[in-house]
């Protein structure tokens, strides 16, 4: 894939095609499943042969879900969404400021092959007001943390921070925007 994104009602991927036994076999590296703890939303990407044995969540205990096989690869190119920018930057497309926020959106998600986290539901366990989206991203970087909004879900967020980090972050921002900033 050199770029792929989900808008509206679709997706759409675009990829570079190539033959040969060896590049597939390192595609089928990039398919796996999703684990999701419905009890605290945990969330963990794994191989096929790790899913055998996984049943406990690792942050709360309860049983996990899996979902998939699915490609838990890149979506984008960070080279290919630069040239994409730049292409239209100069032309007509500029004005399109939806395109440009998706390209750009997408571009910072490369990178991050984690999986995402929608604020509001986090908020809402965590019976605390929902945050804005870019104070949760800025404190999770202060943190020590990587993340990003998602391209796909205002009110999402993709991060190498755990579940249980995040919440720690969550309720940090919280507290602060409580006792005035």
């Amino acid at each position: 894939p050199v770029f792929g994104y989900a808008s509206d009602h679709y997706v759409r991927l675009y990829a570079v095609l190539e033959r040969g036994a060896r590049k597939a076999d390192r595609c089928l590296e990039s398919l796996g499943y999703l684990l999701h703890c419905f009890e605290c939303l945990h969330r963990k990407p794994i191989t096929p042969d790790e899913l055998k044995g996984v049943s406990a969540c690792d942050a709360c205990g309860s049983r996990m879900r899996s979902g998939g096989p699915m490609w838990l690869g890149e979506l984008a190119d960070a080279a290919f969404c630069e040239e994409m920018l730049v292409l239209s930057e100069g032309s007509a497309l500029s004005s399109n400021r939806r395109l440009m926020k998706l390209i750009r959106l997408v571009q910072g998600e490369v990178g991050l092959k984690t999986p995402f986290y929608n604020i509001d539901k986090l908020c809402s366990r965590l019976k605390v007001a929902s945050l804005p989206t870019e104070d949760v991203v800025s404190a999770l970087m202060v943190a020590g943390f990587k993340a990003v909004r998602t391209h796909f879900d205002d009110r999402g967020v993709k991060t190498n921070a755990s579940v249980v980090k995040l919440e720690k972050v969550l309720k940090g921002v919280a507290e602060k925007g409580e006792g005035g900033g």
